[in-house]
């Protein structure tokens, strides 16, 4: 539990099946009703999963919100007007800082409105990519890095034959540098690549560095696991995408599966291989990310929320003809 000075207000932990009300209500003034936000867009399938953070007066009225999501995303900070400029935002991203620390995650992600980029950047977040237009507002993505500032490195991938990989986090911008990030994924793979995308992305997944990289790792010995979960692939069939054909061959070594409804809000884009390497891009239609490399703590959470999706999706209606 976080206090402020004044102990006019605290911050403690909350759960969605308890204090969903008291967190509807503050997020519903603060971003449909003052903002403009569609509720469609509001409330969305990390709730349930997320830790949620509550702002409380000293007589336990709710004032404020925040949720940390399983894969590292601060989001939902919300403060009601009356009690903006009294600390109550800054004590909600404090509590969420120590909780991701706890938590060990490498490091923290959120997309910030514009507006808001400066009160982010006095706690140690930093914007990178471009500025994008989500809701109807302006926002911009800032990460802060939790890790030990040795395992770190923004330069480039070193990897060196017969030695270890190094720890590495690097940024990606463009076509050109995704494509390259994603190609190095591939090839660090030995056993299982799953990749998670929105339409199995022809730019990137059927580009011939990335293509040729899946074909080779496919027909290699022993032959890997490779899963991908795609949430509309009718573009990709009708376009007669490589990869879908490569699958049509090895039927046994790749696999495709249609994620449900309820997973369909989900915006981002990502690969992981052998549960030790991602490439993560916060928008899925976009060329912007990063890759980690040897951070398998990260790439852990990630696989958990593949997982969990893979196992409640079907084969997709589109792909039938490949019998997977």
């Amino acid at each position: 539990m976080t206090a402020d000075p004044d102990i006019s207000f605290y911050v403690e932990p909350a759960t969605w099946d308890f204090d969903r009300p008291e967190l509807e209500s503050i997020r519903t003034e603060v971003f449909i009703q003052e903002q403009g936000v569609s509720a469609d867009e509001e409330w969305d399938e990390d709730d349930p999963l997320a830790v949620h953070f509550l702002a409380r007066t000293s007589d336990g009225a709710g004032i404020g919100t925040a949720r940390l999501t399983r894969d590292g995303r601060v989001g939902r900070l919300a403060v009601l007007p009356g009690w903006r400029g009294r600390g109550v935002g800054d004590a909600l991203l404090r509590t969420v800082i120590e909780t991701g620390k706890s938590h060990q995650f490498v490091e923290l992600r959120l997309a910030a409105q514009t507006q808001a980029v400066e009160f982010y950047s006095r706690h140690g977040f930093a914007p990178y990519g471009k500025v994008f237009e989500e809701a109807g507002i302006s926002h911009r993505w800032m990460r802060m890095h939790l890790g030990p500032s040795e395992e770190r490195e923004d330069s480039r991938v070193r990897r060196e034959s017969g030695s270890p990989l190094e720890k590495s986090f690097i940024d990606f911008d463009g076509l050109n540098e995704l494509t390259a990030r994603m190609r190095q994924v591939i090839d660090y793979c030995s056993n299982m690549l799953v990749i998670y995308s929105r339409d199995l992305d022809r730019r990137v997944l059927d580009a011939s560095p990335v293509y040729d990289a899946i074909r080779e790792l496919a027909t290699a010995a022993p032959r890997p696991d490779i899963r991908i979960l795609v949430q509309d692939s009718t573009a990709a069939v009708e376009s007669g995408h490589r990869l879908i054909n490569l699958a049509h061959r090895l039927p046994s070594v790749i696999h495709f599966r249609k994620p449900p409804k309820v997973h369909m809000d989900y915006v981002s884009a990502f690969a992981i291989s052998d549960v030790s390497h991602v490439l993560f891009r916060p928008m899925g239609d976009r060329f912007e990310g990063y890759l980690q490399v040897n951070h398998r703590l990260e790439a852990k959470r990630l696989m958990e929320y593949f997982t969990r999706v893979w196992e409640e999706s079907e084969p997709d209606p589109n792909l039938r003809r490949l019998d997977l």
